[in-house]
């Protein structure tokens, strides 16, 4: 992103952070771009302090490289949050393009940046992917739905195999 976005942004990543190469790798990575007072790994939070990450969140960034059902994301979603994602697997069958989130490139970082900063510089599409969001949470968390999505992805995948 460019200098004058990042002074203002904190990237809170929620959820294990158990010492694993992985995690040693991200936390050598944040050292090495002086990134220390911006990203922060806050592991595994209370459900209270869970909810509060999201109330106090602009967006919520999904950089999953494969996501059978990413449930994380309608968990965003119900607070009213926008999702920046990969074009991949199941995600695009939740986010929406513009809509209710913004779809990157397929492991295009560079893309997934672009991606963020129109959501930080547009401040009409944010207003109308939160809006989205919050819609798509609405019409999409029955059990119910579920099932009609999975059996939707299900069949696409058929017809995609045979």
């Amino acid at each position: 992103l460019p200098d004058k976005l990042k002074k203002n942004i904190e990237l809170n990543i929620v959820g294990e952070t158990e010492h694993t190469q992985y995690v040693d790798n991200l936390k050598a990575k944040i050292r090495e771009y002086n990134l220390d007072s911006t990203i922060f790994l806050r592991g595994r939070v209370s459900n209270d302090d869970l909810r509060k990450y999201y109330c106090d969140a602009y967006c919520f960034l999904f950089p999953s490289l494969y996501e059978g059902y990413g449930l994380v994301i309608e968990e965003a979603m119900s607070f009213g949050l926008p999702v920046i994602a990969f074009n991949n697997s199941a995600i695009p069958y939740t986010v929406h393009h513009k809509e209710n989130g913004l779809l990157a490139n397929d492991k295009d970082s560079a893309d997934f940046a672009k991606n963020i900063e129109l959501a930080i510089i547009d401040e009409v599409l944010h207003e109308k992917m939160c809006k989205g969001a919050r819609l798509s949470y609405k019409q999409s968390h029955s059990l119910t739905d579920f099932k009609k999505e999975t059996n939707n992805l299900y069949t696409k995948l058929q017809k995609a195999y045979e």
